[in-house]
C-alpha cells in the first residue's frame, strides 16, 4: 500500500503497520512523517528505539535479531534503519527478511532518499 504525505495521519487512526518504507527527495516531509509514526508508535507503547544505518556496514543479523528479542526495558521497540542513497540490489530481499521479522512487538521504519525502484514498490512495502 502506497501512501502519500496527507494520507498519513488518517492511516495511522487505525493503528501502525508492522513495517513502513519512507521515501522522497523533501527531507523535511521525510522527517515530519518519521515524527508522526513515532508518535503514534509512543502512544501504543513503543518505548523504546533503535536506530541502523546501512553506511556504516551494517551487521544484518544484529539488525534482524533486535527485531525479535525482548527488551528488559519496554514490551515494544521501533527500529529504524537508514539506507543509504544507491544500496545493493541484494538488500531488497534483506529488507523482505526485516519486514517479516517485524512482529506485534516490533515497528520497523526504513528510509530511503528518492523513490525506490519499481521492483521494491510492487512487493506491498508501506509507506
Amino acid at each position: 500500500m502506497r501512501l502519500y504525505p496527507e494520507q498519513v495521519a488518517d492511516h495511522l487512526k487505525k493503528g501502525l503497520a508492522p513495517c513502513y518504507l519512507v521515501f522522497g527527495d523533501d527531507p523535511l516531509i521525510k522527517l515530519e512523517t518519521l515524527d508522526r509514526l513515532r508518535h503514534t508508535a509512543a502512544e501504543q507503547g513503543f518505548t523504546e528505539r533503535h536506530r541502523f544505518a546501512t553506511d556504516d556496514g551494517l551487521d544484518w543479523t544484529v539488525l534482524l535479531e533486535t527485531c525479535q528479542a525482548l527488551s528488559l526495558f519496554a514490551s515494544r521497540q521501533i527500529i529504524e534503519l537508514e539506507l543509504g542513497a544507491k544500496p545493493p540490489k541484494e538488500w531488497a530481499e534483506r529488507i523482505r527478511e526485516l519486514r517479516s521479522a517485524c512482529t506485534r512487538i516490533c515497528c520497523c521504519c526504513c528510509t530511503a532518499p528518492g523513490c525506490p525502484p519499481p521492483r521494491a514498490r510492487a512487493s506491498g512495502s508501506r509507506p
